[in-house]
């Protein structure tokens, strides 16, 4: 059986992650590193000999990990002599110098050939680890948990109590953690948050549910409604105080299931099935907005070869790829992923479907317009009217 699986967290590749790793209290052995740069004292051991040390696991087309990089110069700008923040990558030595030349950081870069995951192993990123200059390793968690504070206690010897990022090592993605029966024909079920697995979406493209089941796991209300009425962020608005559907707080994610006899009432009957068992609701309005608008530079036109459509599409931060999309993939890629941060409308006019490989880095600009350009699309901020969903309590 196939299934388009649709993760909101910052997965890595899985094999690593089943290893067996060193937890916080435990000694970490001598630790080597593959510095990046052009810093002659980074390579020489006594530069980090009884300094606190930060390993935070990164990735370029992380945008967390991106947006947590400001957090970690602070630290290392209040800690110059006592601590040493080192940024962790597996990727290319040759993507990670092009990431250094376009961006101005205060911490050091290491690339990983496998060493430091064994020790230290994650599946979502970004992952800190936060070492006492004795090696016993004091923390395993994200790096906003890390403050000053952290690393004061740390240079006293002080007990320090975070929470530990763990990864749902038993998660199997093809697993159906609602055990339906297959034979069902129709049925909706919303459950509290499920602490096995994370955060994700997965559709049935073949098999007995073929196009008539979609099964949500650990989002909020609106997260859901996101999914039912294949909207995102940028054309959503909360009546409410958004501290009542924080993603934060378990009691605010929930697991859907939704199966219907009929493919084309998939949809239709996930937004019905919300609007009945939740009291926060949902209506749509028309406004006129802030968008980007895409135009094809050549009249109907893609720079890309034409193929058959196939479902759905691998996009990251930095890049998007199909044997078969459509705009309308291509579109939603763009606005899904918060590229420009706004809604984006598609205006160019073409049909049909195109093997599309797209990349640019995204630290980089001209990467992003020029990698735009070669696929024939130029685009703009204008205003226009698009329908935007309204959630809202009932009274």
């Amino acid at each position: 059986m196939k299934y388009y699986i649709l993760f909101f967290f910052l997965f890595a590749a899985y094999a690593p992650i089943f290893a067996q790793g060193l937890t916080p209290g435990e000694k970490a052995p001598p630790l080597s590193f593959a510095f990046l740069g052009e810093d002659p004292t980074a390579n020489q051991p006594e530069t980090h000999t009884g300094k606190v040390l930060l390993l935070d696991f990164w990735a370029t087309w992380c945008a967390p990990c991106i947006s947590s990089m400001s957090h970690l110069d602070s630290l290392q700008e209040a800690f110059r002599e006592e601590l040493r923040v080192i940024a962790v990558s597996e990727e290319s030595e040759d993507r990670l110098l092009r990431f250094l030349r376009h961006t101005d950081h205060q911490f050091l870069f290491a690339r990983d050939t496998g060493d430091l995951r064994e020790l230290f192993p994650y599946g979502v990123i970004p992952h800190s680890v936060l070492i006492a200059p004795d090696g016993t390793v004091v923390a395993i968690t994200s790096p906003d948990n890390i403050t000053r504070e952290v690393i004061e206690k740390t240079l006293r010897g002080e007990v320090v109590d975070l929470p530990v990022k763990r990864y749902a090592r038993d998660f199997d993605p093809t697993h159906d953690y609602f055990q339906l029966d297959t034979n069902t024909v129709r049925t909706f079920t919303l459950q509290p948050h499920n602490p096995v697995t994370p955060s994700f979406t997965k559709q049935f493209y073949d098999g007995p549910f073929r196009g008539r089941r979609m099964s949500v796991y650990n989002l909020t209300i609106p997260g859901l409604y996101r999914m039912a009425y294949e909207t995102t962020i940028y054309r959503m608005e909360l009546e409410f105080e958004e501290f009542l559907v924080d993603w934060e707080r378990e009691e605010n994610r929930f697991c859907a299931d939704v199966v219907v006899e009929n493919p084309e009432d998939l949809l239709p009957e996930f937004r019905r099935h919300l609007q009945q068992a939740h009291p926060i609701k949902a209506r749509t309005e028309r406004q006129t907005r802030e968008v980007v608008v895409l135009r094809a530079i050549k009249d109907g036109t893609l720079a890309a070869v034409p193929a058959t459509p196939v479902e759905g599409y691998t996009g990251r931060q930095d890049g998007f790829s199909s044997e078969g999309a459509t705009v309308e993939d291509f579109r939603s890629y763009l606005e899904g992923f918060g590229i420009f941060n706004l809604p984006v409308v598609d205006e160019t006019s073409i049909a049909g479907a195109y093997a599309i490989d797209f990349t640019y880095d995204p630290e980089n600009p001209t990467t992003f317009k020029t990698a735009m350009e070669e696929l024939g699309l130029t685009y703009a901020k204008e205003e226009r009217e698009i329908e935007v969903l309204i959630l809202y309590l009932e009274e």
